[in-house]
This record gives C-alpha cells, structure tokens and sequence, in this order.
C-alpha cells in the first residue's frame, strides 16, 4: 500500500497545505486530512490552501463542501492559486475566506459546468444523468454567486476603492455583457437578506444566470477577469 506523506507546511504561523494533483477520491481526501491534521492536532487558526491543478470529477467536492463550512468556524481558510486552477479546483480556490483568497499574477482559473466520470448510458440513464449535472450545477452556483455577492458587499464595507485592475476591457464582448449585466445586477444586493436559495429568489435569479453562463463558456479566466467577477480578492506577484 502507497504510504501516505501528509503535505504541510508550516509558515509564519500558517498551516500551508497543497492542492497539486488531479481531483478524485483520493486527492480530496488527502487534502481533507492534512487540514484536518493542521486544525486538530498543530491546532493553527490560519489554513492557507496552495492549488496548481487540472481538476477532475466535481462531484467529488461534495466530501470537501461538508468540511469546509465546520473548517472555518475554527479558523482562516485562505486560498492561492500558484499556476492553474481548472474546474474542481477552481471552486476551490473561490471558497476560500472572503478577502483571503489569492493568485498569482500570471496563474489561469476554469469554470465550467459539471461533468461525470464515463459511465455506461442507456435511454434511462441518459436522462437521469442529466438532472444529475442540472443538480450538482445548480448547487454549485448557489454557493459561488453567495461567495459573490459576500465579496462584493466585503469590498464595499472595507472601502477597496478603484484597483488597477477594476474597469478593465476583456477583450471578449460576452464577458465584456456579462460583466456589464454582473454590475448592475448585483448593486441591488445590500437589501435583500435570504440567500439560500438563489436560484428561485426572483431577486437574485438574473445574478445565478450570470455565472451560469460564465460557466458554460467553459473557457479559461486570468485573474483580472476572476477578481472583476468577485471570484478572488488579489492578485499577487511573484
């Protein structure tokens, strides 16, 4: 049996954990553990998650959500993307503490709708695969657009101001839409108080159509892009 080595760090008071391989059942629950290893047993208050990777099965973050909410109730989970950040990964990345999640510079992050691991498929299965994905997507984009909507009000409360990288031309007219749509949809925000299901909050549902479809454009982002769509906090140098 492969041995299992623990990937930690220990930097300036920061349980520094990595995220490199291919997401599946065996790397979730390796890093699982090691920030469990962090919390419990060094007992650090601050969680940083370092991620350079492809991505995988996102059905699999479903181990990795149930954690999470319990994680930060006992400390800082901040996240860096070191180079890429695709699919799995890339829901990662944006979840960690608002105001605490970080990229470099030159690093690339993917959403994209959920896919499946190839399965054998007939008629039947076909169509309850389909409300499978409809179910996972749509659980995944109540989580990332409330992270959104946390991270915009965050940036208000805390005065950000105008970054260098605000207002920023994409270069790409349906993200250059998209954006347009995000900023005026999510001014009207502040007031509304019940997030748990925005998908069917008719105040909230223009908000989750935005992301979806950024979502299927299934397309890379670069970290300006990522930060004008309130999916990380800063971009950092090397």
């Amino acid at each position: 049996m492969e041995q299992y080595i623990p990937r930690i760090n220990f930097e300036q008071n920061v349980g520094v954990v990595k995220l490199l391989d291919e997401i599946n059942q065996n790397s979730i629950f390796k890093l699982c553990n090691d920030i469990e290893i962090c919390l419990d047993y060094y007992k650090y208050d601050k969680i940083e998650i370092q991620i350079d990777s492809p991505g995988g099965e996102i059905s699999y973050l479903d181990f990795y959500l149930e954690r999470l909410s319990i994680w930060k109730n006992k400390a800082q989970i901040s996240t860096l993307v070191l180079s890429k950040a695709s699919s799995a990964a890339a829901v990662i990345s944006a979840l960690g503490d608002i105001g605490n999640r970080f990229c470099y510079e030159n690093s690339m992050m993917l959403f994209h709708e959920a896919w499946l691991e190839k399965r054998s498929i007939n008629k039947t299965s076909l169509k309850n695969l389909s409300k499978e994905l409809e179910a996972i997507d749509n659980r995944i984009l109540n989580i990332i657009v409330s992270s959104a909507i946390e991270c915009y009000k965050y940036r208000n409360e805390n005065d950000y101001g105008l970054q260098e990288y605000d207002l920023c031309d994409f270069s790409n007219k349906t993200l250059d839409e998209l954006y347009g749509k995000l900023q005026r949809e999510i001014k009207k925000v502040p007031s509304i108080k019940n997030l748990k299901d925005i998908k069917s909050n008719k105040k909230l549902s223009n908000l989750f159509d935005i992301y979806s479809k950024l979502f299927a454009l299934n397309t890379f982002i670069d970290p300006i892009i990522a930060y004008n769509f309130y999916l990380i906090d800063e971009i950092k140098k090397y």
